[in-house]
């Protein structure tokens, strides 16, 4: 009588029983940091970022990005086990597949796991090294070539290129080990995989994606949507991607025609490309998303000024570069330096002039007038931000004759003015009728700024090389307290207005709920006692002044109340 080993069935099922939670627990281990990684760290379009972006995200969220790729690391082992305890479960199948599916599942969990752990494991050292006090820019450099070439190795080409195109065949031959003949996976399971792999994996994309030469520069252009991949955020990751939203301005030049860049779309980039048009010269807005701003008829560019041949394709054939570019106001610290750096190369490179916009902060608490010859002692960490970039420009001046000038103003206001000591939270309280809340002590005198002054001036300062190697302070009017300043609203509003000040205790308790507010608070010196600036100097060796202040304040309204009605029109 012939009979079965009596444990067979058992350990059978209970080896079916682990290669279950094994497919599930890896499935889950697999997404989830996945998706974790793409909210917090650009996942996988990260691996494409300039060096220096990549290491100062991970700086900024280590605490999140590390175990999560320790667990995706992990995720990526099962798939090990996993394909091990497939095979003996099919060991009554006899198909060459069947050994392949095996052998891709163990190099796919290996090649993958391998690629992850770099971050975990290397990117920490590199990180301290890079922001350590004593770091040159020599160890800098060698940080992010270190960086660049384990990136490269471990991470694109092993752990995203070989482990994802094993993984992409494990999928299709492990689907067709029962038969044969069959060279695909149930259409279901196919499909879900299929749009997995595109989501995490945006070299499957490549195919919709051309080389576009124009005269000045090389594009990544989508064939579906024409929208630039170069840009930060606009990789193709999914169908969603392709919305008449994201597609950004192009401009493309001939190669004879000289042309000025103004780097950074904000209020002050698009005055001073304003005010260098309006002079006659061709000139072109460089920003991050190449968003074409709302009612400015001048050529807009996406460019990452972080990556070197992005910056160097951007500014080809350019005379003069104007540095108006800055990060969150909460990453000053962190990023500011960085970007003007990258900036200054690249000009550099291109054997451009740089004209860059610069405020107050640099100089600290000042008993009296503020004029350029007032020594740098800041009290504050963003004005010692400025000072050493400030100190830097003018080293690479005088070290590799970077041609260069440097325009300081003060607190602006005007068109597009928002997120400034008298920005939008100051106008439109007012035009709505309601108390305006300016920063300190509204009855002091304190030297503000006038946008298209200080737009005025940076284009000045690019037509000549006159003022090159040094600070120049923008034309201002004469100090005036922030109260007689808004009074001269009330013509134009027909009705008094409603102002109050705030002082630093009221800025910190704001702090606790705005971020940008509690940044805010160590530069309250400026609205506690008289802030008073002098720009004789520019005007008398350029002969510009600045505009009338009833009519700044005149024009200033006038732009708010176009915003406050459209936005009531709106709801």
């Amino acid at each position: 009588m012939s009979s079965s080993p009596p444990d067979e069935p058992s350990s059978t099922r209970g080896i079916a029983r682990i290669t279950a939670v094994l497919a599930m627990v890896a499935a889950v281990g697999l997404n989830v940091p996945a998706i974790i990684l793409m909210r917090e760290f650009q996942f996988p379009e990260i691996l494409r970022r300039p060096a220096i972006e990549a290491l100062m995200l991970f700086a900024e969220r280590r605490a999140t990005v590390i175990p999560t790729y320790y667990a995706f690391a992990l995720a990526s082992l099962l798939l090990i086990p996993l394909a091990v305890f497939t095979r003996s479960l099919l060991d009554d199948v006899r198909s060459p597949l069947l050994t392949l599916a095996t052998t891709l599942g163990v190099l796919t969990g290996l090649t993958q796991a391998l690629g992850f752990l770099r971050w975990p494991f290397m990117e920490p050292s590199l990180v301290q090294l890079y922001v350590a006090p004593g770091a040159t820019a020599a160890s800098r450099d060698a940080v992010l070539v270190v960086h660049e070439v384990m990136n490269r190795y471990a991470g694109v080409a092993i752990g995203e290129h070989l482990g994802w195109l094993l993984n992409g065949h494990l999928a299709r031959h492990a689907g067709s080990v029962r038969d044969p003949a069959s060279r695909s996976m149930d259409p279901a399971i196919s499909g879900v995989g299929d749009t997995v792999l595109r989501r995490l994996h945006p070299h499957q994309h490549r195919r919709a994606i051309r080389r576009a030469i124009t005269t000045d520069r090389r594009q990544s252009v989508c064939r579906l949507c024409a929208v630039d991949r170069s840009a930060r955020g606009m990789g193709h990751l999914s169908p969603d991607s392709h919305k008449p939203d994201r597609i950004m301005t192009r401009h493309t030049f001939t190669s004879d025609e000289p042309r000025h860049v103004v780097i950074g779309a904000g209020p002050l980039g698009i005055a001073t490309a304003e005010a260098i048009a309006a002079a006659g010269t061709a000139v072109t807005l460089l920003s991050r998303s190449g968003a074409q701003p709302d009612g400015v008829p001048i050529p807009s560019v996406a460019c990452d000024v972080l990556d070197p041949t992005a910056l160097s394709a951007a500014l080809s054939n350019v005379s003069v570069v104007y540095q108006c570019a800055q990060p969150a106001y909460t990453r000053w610290r962190e990023e500011f330096e960085i970007l003007q750096r990258a900036i200054l190369r690249g000009a550099q490179r291109a054997g451009a002039r740089v004209i860059i916009a610069d405020n107050l902060y640099a100089y600290g608490a000042v008993d009296g007038p503020i004029g350029e010859t007032t020594p740098m002692q800041p009290n504050s960490t963003k004005g010692a931000v400025r000072q050493r970039m400030t100190a830097e420009a003018l080293d690479v001046f005088a070290r590799d004759g970077l041609r260069l000038a440097i325009a300081r103003g003060s607190d602006f206001f005007g068109p597009r003015v928002l997120g400034s000591a008298l920005g939008d939270r100051v106008w439109e309280p007012m035009i709505a009728g309601r108390t305006a809340r300016a920063a300190g002590n509204i009855d002091l005198p304190h030297t503000y700024t006038f946008i298209r002054d200080f737009g005025r001036a940076m284009q000045v300062l690019g037509a000549t090389a006159d003022g090159d190697g040094t600070v120049w302070h923008v034309p201002n009017v004469p100090a005036v307290s922030t109260r007689e300043l808004l009074r001269l609203a009330e013509p134009l509003l027909g009705r008094p207005i409603k102002v109050a000040g705030t002082s630093r205790s009221m800025m910190r308790v704001a702090g606790l709920f705005v971020p940008e507010a509690r940044e805010s608070v160590e530069m309250m010196y400026e609205f506690e006692k008289p802030f008073i600036v002098s720009s004789a100097r520019f005007t008398e060796r350029f002969g510009v002044a600045a505009t009338p202040l009833r009519d700044a304040v005149a024009e200033t309204v006038q732009w708010f109340q176009v915003q406050h009605a459209s936005r009531r029109a709106a709801r």
